[in-house]
């Protein structure tokens, strides 16, 4: 039984009235639906659908952050640049002074570190190992830690002095360094024991001082000892550049070296010209031209006029109509900034309270948020003025200290519950550690703090502080945030065009907007976004309209930047799925997927068990039939049945509040009997201090408190409003972006009511509850896994109309509750169930029903998916790899040696064999370094045991007979071998060895089909006696085609790609011993048959087939009748096309057609014949006759049948 408490006409009416609405008559309609794993776009006319599809996310998404490790490996590039640039003035400067510049393979057996050792002490007695201990030094300078291109600090931004101490601890200073580190004391701050943090910050500069290394120390102790291996290691030193270049001094002006160079005083004048030393910008750039060991790609002032490009513009000035709208923004230390910043928190933030209730074993806590009051603001923004003016006059003891903030906030507190209530502790509460950080930077900032940039320049900051503030008169957080709204300041914050970081969904489907120059801000000519193309495209249709009317937009709360992210959400959803799972097993209860069981146990779990409106607490069992769901805002007054306005309560107490608001019902002093018990709604203030621990959102404690703001909460007329429960749910980041660019799309991002209109954001549930409405089970069900269920979701988002479509039917809207009954399975008790619906007189099935299939065939394939346009690619893989032997196609890759990946000594021992770790390479021969079997078995069961847990002794690195530590070891082959060198880069020496070999995700480009004629296969034929065995010869053949970045990187590799067959390939790559294939052939696949035709349509990665399957699964080519049809998408091409279903993803409840798994979703085609079905050729023989092709003449005979083909 199911009833409502309206009367059966007004559905009819408000039916009717919709249905003549041009919302649905004749207005263009777009729907989006974005998702997870995809985007559902649903384009209509009226009635008339235009366009639908859902596109996959895949080929949205980036697969890992645009910006992920981009700078550090930018910074590498720039650092490798600037050494070689160091290193050909160096050889230039040498060949000036009569220095000998050695070859790469003279430098790679040196050993720079002895011959400096020897150069710095007795002196060395040749110009060429001269030249290798100046070359190093120039090639390993040290670090300039007050150079341009480093952080504020020398280990980095962080003003803590726990930083600097860590950074201490190992970092090697001279004097002026100290010097330097003493000056930036004052500058630093400590979480906690100040003073003692300050007294071992100056500690470790002495100590660092007295006891850094010095580079002959180090020197000569490297020097010690024979193995390289187990020799003291002198790398990892980060020696100043000053340090580093006295030393490299000194080794120069030894008097043995004295002749070894020519006018040495010019040489190293010449060495050590520094254009950072230089007073003017033209002598600074004349030098850095100059410039050997001190070079860098920027000077000072270069690096200074970069940083003031990085200031961004104020987004403000314009808004606010300032006289410079291109103001930059200023420094947090700017005192307009700083009033401005602690007015915004103090009236938005507040702070968590610890309330006490009751004695003994019955004493409960509860947490309540407190909001400050107009004097405390006033007062904090006066401790502001007060720390700036003593800033001014570096008067420390006129500082502000802490205490005075937290007497005020503790003032604030007691004026309204009384003096024994506290903030809760920052140890325990993360609301209040937040909150209190966030304090102390706004009143008493660091003096790295205060050289930040902020995100307003000070003009606006005092315009926004004067309109907020009333010019100074009126602190009260609700005014102030009143008056902000007035403006539109939280729109102008909302909106994305000062979002330099929009979300790639958003770019896709409405372009992408440039972001620096004289069209900052406008949208990009070369990449206008899909949706702008799909109404270009349907431009006919569309009687040329370039935008929707009406746009509705339904987003994930948390959506993905990119596929690394999506994996994360994913695996947070599961975690969110195993959390309502304990939540029922709490209660002892089972879900079953219903709706309102999750409700009603989720309602009981954010209420800590408590009703909102007595505080009495409530049955355990949240299905107890006592309890009923309770609008907030009366369903008779409009109020829908989202969660932001539903609590639980008891039945009785519902029926006593009726058609009343919590304020309301607060203020008629209601009484109520539940059980035995007689219960009294509380007073207003009690009812919101009940409340404050509730696990509810903003707009939930908004819609609770509905009617305590007269000005945004009643009409012109003083009736009271209805809340906006179509956007009640918090807008994600991404809706947020998308929105504003609807908005320009359809040029009313100026107005706003008008945009409300038009853009329509109704939550995910209340678009869910319209698909149930309109959608039954019969009909069709959503399978998460098929991706047309964005394309239907997006469809019913084009059904429901913006704004006042959202609300109740009695409101003007297209949604009502009903009760329906439900009997207890266990008792004989009867519990309601309260459900959400849409007109069903609206109902868009009959127009979606072709895209309803339980088997998921469809005549179109529902799912696009983009090809990338990026040309900021990955080339491939960032790990180096090497050729084992020259003579082999065998290649290896450094990697840790994991003991957990290790499955017995044998492996251990095979592997370190394998790599040749016992091979002498100077003397070129093996040496018996391996241990034995016994000690390997030994040392693996103790490494596994620490590595997993079982012992805390760790035996060390396993070690060879000499004491050499083997801390890495090689994997082989995982990513292929040089058999076939497509595929990877690198580079050769100068001995031509290849060297740095990555594995490229670049491999081929597309599979050509070629027709051809085979004499042999027609003479089988005819010795077996067909009747059509002239036909029989014709045959299709397949060449793969390689991408042409690829080549390039062959041959950079130093291989040929041409015709010469005179040029054959390297003997490890042949198939057998003596072939002399030639590269080509071995990339193409062979040779083609003689007079081959090359066929129209290849195959190329992303292309899209709809394959006939039969019950085994196997593709149908001879056109019978299919058992299942699906459309598939080449995923991967090679010997084989791999094609994976473009609609349906593997692992969900989609339930594959009976007799097929689940692995029937992946299929390959590797014959020539089925890739020519793929591309829609007709059979072989079929096809010549098409082509009006004849049979080629007999070959002569050849003994060697390959070269009877051409390339």
């Amino acid at each position: 039984m199911k009833h409502t408490s309206l009367a059966p006409t007004i559905f009819k009416e408000r039916t009717s009235q919709w249905q003549e609405h041009e919302f649905y008559r004749s207005a263009v309609v777009l729907g989006l639906d974005i998702g997870l794993d995809g985007i559902g776009i649903y384009l209509r006319r009226g009635l008339k659908e235009i366009f639908a599809r859902t596109l996959d996310i895949e080929g949205v998404l980036p697969a890992a952050e645009a910006l992920a490790a981009r700078r550090q490996k930018r910074a590498w590039r720039h650092c490798r640049k600037n050494r070689a640039t160091r290193l050909h003035r160096l050889k230039l400067l040498f060949e000036k002074h009569g220095l000998p510049w050695l070859s790469e393979e003279r430098m790679s057996r040196a050993r720079p570190f002895h011959e400096r050792h020897r150069a710095i002490s007795n002196g060395v007695a040749s110009p060429e190992a001269l030249s290798i201990c100046i070359r190093h030094c120039v090639m390993h300078r040290g670090f300039d830690y007050g150079g341009t291109e480093e952080g504020r600090f020398p280990w980095g931004e962080s003003s803590l002095y726990s930083a600097a101490n860590t950074w201490l601890a190992t970092a090697s200073i001279n004097s002026e360094m100290a010097d330097h580190l003493k000056t930036l004391a004052p500058e630093l701050v400590a979480k906690k024991n100040q003073v003692e943090q300050e007294n071992k910050f100056n500690e470790l500069i002495l100590d660092r001082l007295k006891n850094s290394h010095d580079i002959a120390e180090v020197l000569a102790e490297h020097s010690k000892g024979g193995h390289d291996n187990l020799r003291f290691r002198a790398r990892g030193f980060n020696f100043q550049r000053q340090t580093v270049w006295q030393h490299l001094e000194a080794i120069i002006r030894h008097p043995r070296h004295a002749g070894f160079i020519s006018n040495l005083e010019g040489f190293i004048a010449a060495l050590g010209i520094n254009p950072n030393k230089q007073p003017t910008e033209k002598t600074a750039d004349r030098a850095r031209k100059r410039a050997i060991f001190f070079y860098n790609r920027k000077t000072r002032f270069d690096m200074e006029r970069h940083w003031a490009t990085k200031v961004n513009v104020c987004p403000f000035a314009g808004r606010l109509e300032l006289d410079d709208i291109e103001a930059r923004c200023d420094l947090k230390e700017v005192l307009a900034v700083r009033r401005w910043s602690i007015l915004e928190f103090a009236t938005t933030r507040r702070v968590e309270l610890d309330i006490f209730e009751g004695k003994g074993k019955t004493k409960t806590k509860r947490n309540v948020l407190h909001r400050l009051n107009s004097g405390t603001v006033k007062a904090l923004v006066a401790l502001v003025e007060q720390h700036h003016a003593a800033l001014e006059k570096k008067n420390k003891a006129a500082e502000p200290k802490r205490d005075d903030a937290n007497d005020l906030i503790a003032a604030d507190i007691a004026a309204v519950h009384g003096d024994k209530i506290k903030p809760s502790p920052q140890t325990k509460s993360e609301w209040n550690k937040s909150f209190y950080t966030q304090l102390w930077d706004l009143l008493l900032p660091t003096a790295a703090n205060r050289k930040k940039r902020a995100s307003l320049c000070a003009e606006s900051a005092v315009k926004l502080f004067d309109v907020a503030t009333a010019n100074g008169t009126d602190f009260t957080p609700e005014k102030i945030s009143v008056r902000l709204k007035s403006i539109g300041f939280y729109d102008w914050r909302r909106d994305p065009g000062a979002d330099f970081n929009p979300y790639p969904q958003v770019e896709c489907l409405l372009g992408k907007r440039i972001k620096r120059g004289k069209q900052s801000g406008e949208l990009s000519p070369t990449h206008q976004g899909l949706l702008r193309r799909v109404f270009q495209q349907f431009k006919d249709e569309l009687d040329g309209a370039e935008a929707p009317n009406y746009c509705v937009v339904e987003v994930i709360g948390n959506p993905p930047r990119n596929t690394e992210q999506k994996r994360e959400q994913q695996k947070e959803m599961t975690a969110r799925r195993k959390k309502r799972q304990e939540l029922f097993e709490g209660h002892d209860l089972t879900d079953h997927g219903i709706a309102s069981k999750r409700r009603r146990i989720q309602l009981h779990y954010q209420q800590h068990g408590r009703c909102p409106f007595t505080g009495e607490t409530l049955p355990s069992n949240p299905l107890d039939p006592d309890l009923e769901l309770e609008h907030l805002f009366p369903e008779e007054m409009g109020g829908l049945s989202v969660d932001e306005n539903l609590v639980l309560t008891w039945r009785s107490v519902n029926g006593v509040k009726g058609k009343r608001t919590p304020l309301q019902a607060s203020q008629a002093g209601l009484v109520v009997k539940a059980g035995k018990q007689d219960l009294r709604f509380l007073s207003w203030d009690a009812m919101l201090k009940n409340i404050g621990d509730m696990k509810w959102g903003g707009k939930k404690r908004d819609v609770f408190a509905w009617g305590t703001n007269k000005e945004e909460h009643f009409d012109a007329a003083g009736n009271l409003k209805v809340p906006d429960f179509g956007n009640t749910t918090r807008v994600a980041q991404l809706a947020r972006q998308l929105r504003a660019e609807v908005a320009r799309w359809m040029n009313v991002e100026k107005n706003p009511d008008e945009a409300a209109w038009r853009i329509g954001t109704p939550s995910g549930w209340l678009a869910a509850q319209a698909r149930k409405t309109w959608l039954t089970s019969e009909s069709y069900l959503k399978i998460r896994s098929n991706l047309v269920h964005h394309l239907i979701d997006a469809a019913i988002l084009a059904h429901i109309p913006p704004r006042e479509g959202m609300n109740h039917v009695a409101c003007g809207g297209i949604f009502f509750t009903e009760w329906e009954a439900v009997k207890s399975e266990t008792s004989k008790s009867t519990t309601f169930r309260l459900l959400t619906k849409a007109l069903p007189g609206l109902s868009p099935a009959t127009r979606l029903r072709h895209w309803f299939s339980e088997r998921a065939e469809y005549a179109v394939c529902p799912v696009l998916k983009l090809r990338s346009r990026s040309k900021a690619k990955s080339l491939g893989d960032d790990t180096f790899w090497r050729q084992v032997n020259p003579d082999e196609p065998t290649l290896a890759q450094r990697t840790e040696l994991d003991v957990t990946k290790i499955g017995s000594p044998e492996e251990l021992l095979s592997i370190l064999q394998r790599m040749g770790v016992d091979y002498n390479q100077r003397f070129k021969k093996s040496e018996n370094k391996l241990p034995s079997r016994d000690q390997l078995a030994r040392w693996l069961d103790a490494k596994t045991d620490f590595a997993e847990g079982r012992s805390k002794l760790d035996p060390g690195p396993l070690k060879l007979t000499d004491g050499t530590p083997v801390k890495s070891i090689w994997k082989f082959d995982s990513k292929g071998s040089l058999a076939s060198p497509l595929g990877w880069t690198g580079r050769r020496n100068e001995q031509g060895k290849l060297q740095s070999l990555r594995s490229l995700s670049l491999r081929y480009d597309r599979i050509e089909i070629w027709l051809g004629y085979d004499h042999l296969a027609a003479e089988r034929a005819r010795k077996k006696k067909n009747p059509n065995w002239e036909q029989a010869g014709w045959t299709y053949q397949k060449r793969q085609i390689p991408d042409a970045r690829a080549l390039k990187h062959l041959k950079q590799l130093g291989f040929s790609f041409g015709r010469d067959s005179r040029k054959a390939a390297p003997d490890f790559m042949q198939d057998k011993p003596g072939q002399k294939k030639t590269l080509r052939e071995i990339i193409l696949g062979g040779k083609l048959l003689p007079f081959s035709v090359r066929m129209p349509k290849t195959i190329r990665k992303g292309d899209l087939f709809q394959l006939c399957l039969n019950k085994d699964g196997e593709i149908i080519t001879d056109g019978s009748a299919p058992y299942w049809t699906n459309w598939y998408r080449a995923t991967a091409t090679g010997e084989v096309v791999e094609m994976k279903s473009a609609v349906i993803k593997p692992g969900g409840e989609f339930a594959m057609p009976s007799g097929l798994k689940e692995t029937m979703l992946t299929r390959k085609a590797g014959s020539a014949e089925l890739m020519a079905f793929l591309t829609g050729q007709f059979p072989a023989a079929q096809q010549a006759a098409k082509l009006k092709l004849r049979i080629p003449h007999t070959p002569p005979k050849s003994t060697n049948t390959e070269d009877d083909k051409l390339i």
